[in-house]
């Protein structure tokens, strides 16, 4: 079980929210991709918001998972950060899904990273699926994926 709200870096508290799904709902490497987005937003958000809540939700409907980081921080103008790398590499991940990553901030009102990202496979997911309905990717569940956002 994952707590309500965990010290990270000793001052910022996340609040999570968990979500479990069946396995085989994902997409090959779908909960990766989403943990490796949550893991760069929430370094970002440590690294650059000046925040002092983080909130994390994963939620999921029948078509779709969602997840969104906002935080209380002083916010940018998404049209001109210096992406580096991190918000690059997000898009791709979610992309390569079939799903979007929305960025939502304004200086000093905060930021907001939304991604959604399908639960049926995309066409180029397809081609790479792995043959293993058995494969440990594919038994992981959300809950232990945002778990991990806290080691």
């Amino acid at each position: 079980m994952i707590p309500n709200s965990s010290t990270l870096n000793g001052d910022l508290h996340p609040n999570l929210t968990s979500v479990t799904l069946a396995g085989e709902q994902f997409p090959a490497g779908a909960q990766t991709a989403i943990f490796r987005i949550a893991q760069e937003a929430l370094s970002n958000a440590a690294r650059h918001a000046r925040a002092d809540q983080i909130n994390l939700s994963l939620t999921a409907t029948e078509t779709a998972v969602h997840l969104q980081i906002q935080d209380d921080g002083q916010g940018f103008d998404p049209s001109a950060a210096d992406e580096g790398m991190g918000l690059p590499n997000m898009r791709q991940r979610a992309a390569e899904l079939g799903g979007a990553v929305m960025i939502e901030s304004e200086t000093g009102m905060g930021t907001a990273v939304r991604v959604t990202i399908p639960l049926q496979e995309s066409d180029a997911m397809k081609e790479v699926r792995m043959d293993k309905p058995d494969h440990l990717l594919n038994r992981i569940s959300l809950a232990g994926v945002v778990g991990g956002l806290l080691l």
